[in-house]
């Protein structure tokens, strides 16, 4: 080992190894070595910590960095507070892009104990854009889930959309899944559709007495309070009555916060009464022609007799 003092090299010639660094404080397995050529190492009690490789990747916790900074384990960056954030010292926060274009991911603790945080994004002006909460549901533009996906927007923005090249002709939009498999997708000419395969019904039988129910339903026109838009349509609660498999939700039910939570209608569905009214109601006319040729031809062998 030679140690020179010429103000032009210094310590030289020892490259050392993780367990003996070249380079060590009174601590003798910690400091810094030479694994390679054009390699700088760092080791703690003996075990390399980290690295600069020949091609001036680092690597902390690897000794193969990939990247300019390759990073075998967690990574933690946490600030008190920055734009859209606000973080004790346990919370985490990333800087992506110098301040004037904020873009940032941050993890903001919870107040209820460990695993009780959300991930947090923040781009643009500085304020939140997107967060996943600790039961895995994702929010865009809004901090309060109503399912694994939920989506805020303002006026004359779109809540979803989806695009598919015409060279993927042929294939899905969306397909919609529960844990007994497909359910329903939307397809690329527009169309949506429901699973209707007889492979996976059971108790399979004809409708009947829909006639009945269809004459006591109540059709109407209205215009949609927050769009301003004519409509035509069921009321839920009357339809509820005579159909209810149809309908969701009950009668003047409220959320926590006293807004209206909404009865909905399947109004796919409906067809299939509709198929077996009309049906029924076509066997009646069909009966009714039969009974009435039956007369026609009965009069007119009774006008035949009489001449």
């Amino acid at each position: 080992m030679s140690l020179i003092l010429d103000g032009t090299n210094g310590l030289s010639d020892v490259d050392g190894t993780a367990a003996a660094p070249a380079i060590r404080g009174t601590d003798a397995n910690t400091g810094i070595f030479f694994p390679a050529a054009d390699t700088i190492a760092f080791s703690e009690g003996g075990v390399e910590a980290a690295r600069f490789d020949s091609a001036g990747n680092m690597g902390i916790g690897t000794s193969s960095p990939a990247e300019k900074l390759s990073v075998a384990g967690a990574i933690r960056v946490h600030t008190a507070s920055s734009a859209g954030f606000t973080v004790d010292a346990k919370g985490g926060l990333f800087d992506f892009v110098p301040a004037a274009n904020n873009v940032r991911v941050g993890y903001v603790p919870g107040t209820s104990g460990v695993n009780t945080g959300i991930l947090s994004f923040v781009v643009g002006s500085g304020s939140e854009a997107a967060r996943i909460d600790t039961s895995g549901n994702l929010l865009v533009g809004t901090t309060t889930a109503n399912g694994k996906m939920t989506t805020f927007v303002g006026s004359g923005q779109v809540g979803y959309y989806t695009n598919k090249s015409s060279a993927g002709g042929g294939l899905d939009h969306a397909q919609y899944y529960t844990d007994g498999g497909l359910q329903g997708k939307i397809t690329q000419t527009g169309g949506f559709t429901t699973v209707s395969d007889y492979r996976l019904k059971n108790d399979v039988v004809p409708l009947s007495g829909m006639l009945e129910k269809v004459c006591k339903l109540n059709p109407v026109s209205y215009t949609l309070a927050a769009f301003n838009q004519k409509q035509f349509g069921f009321i839920a609660h009357e339809l509820q009555e005579e159909l209810p498999v149809f309908v969701d939700g009950q009668k003047d039910a409220v959320n926590e916060d006293g807004s209206v939570a909404p009865q909905s209608v399947d109004y796919p569905k409906i067809v299939a009464v509709l198929t077996a009214a009309i049906q029924e109601q076509q066997a009646i006319i069909v009966s009714l022609q039969d009974t009435l040729t039956a007369l026609t031809t009965r009069i007119t062998a009774l006008e035949g007799a009489a001449a």
